[in-house]
């Protein structure tokens, strides 16, 4: 019998261990889906000329950001403009946002959208002042829209509001930077 519950709580803390795990990737995902429902809506852009695609390869870049840049820093929302990384040797832009409590709908991201899309047709400064873009991967001749992707990664931090201490949750979206001209 004791064998019988030591093998149960094993199987138990696994099963345990994968939903938390699914249960973050499926976060990330309703998350990227939302936000690029709202990205390419008309009352976000104005006339629809960027059209944004969700990567899913990006969003191991937004995690590394992440991890390197603010998990255990300060860091500030962005505003209303983009900042530049290096990641794996490659260059990537990204923008912090909290993630909208109705994160789930295009609707809860409609403000932060505007911002993003602004941001993104803004070329980001460096350090050394060079200007650096978000890359159009369209390869068609015949389409003028540009065609942006970008991956997210969510993640809280504990924080502090004029009521206490909460977790504040946040979104990374990361774009792949264009080669220079």
């Amino acid at each position: 019998m004791k064998m019988a519950k030591k093998l149960l709580a094993v199987v138990l803390a696994g099963v345990m261990a994968v939903s938390m795990l699914t249960g973050c990737a499926l976060s990330d995902k309703v998350t990227s889906e939302a936000l690029e429902k709202a990205l390419n809506k008309e009352q976000v852009q104005g006339t629809v000329d960027i059209d944004y695609k969700y990567d899913n390869g990006l969003n191991k870049k937004a995690s590394k950001v992440w991890e390197n840049e603010m998990e255990n820093k300060d860091f500030t929302l962005s505003n209303n403009s983009l900042t530049k990384v290096t990641v794996d040797s490659k260059d990537y832009l990204y923008y912090v946002v909290e993630r909208p409590e109705d994160y789930k709908t295009f609707g809860g991201w409609i403000t932060a959208a505007k911002a993003l899309d602004k941001a993104v047709g803004t070329p980001a400064k460096t350090v050394n002042g060079t200007e650096v873009k978000v890359l159009d991967s369209n390869k068609s001749t015949t389409s003028t829209k540009a065609k942006v992707n970008f991956g997210v990664h969510c993640d809280s931090k504990k924080g502090t509001d004029g009521k206490g201490t909460k977790n504040v949750n946040y979104v990374v979206v990361v774009f792949e930077v264009a080669p220079k001209a």
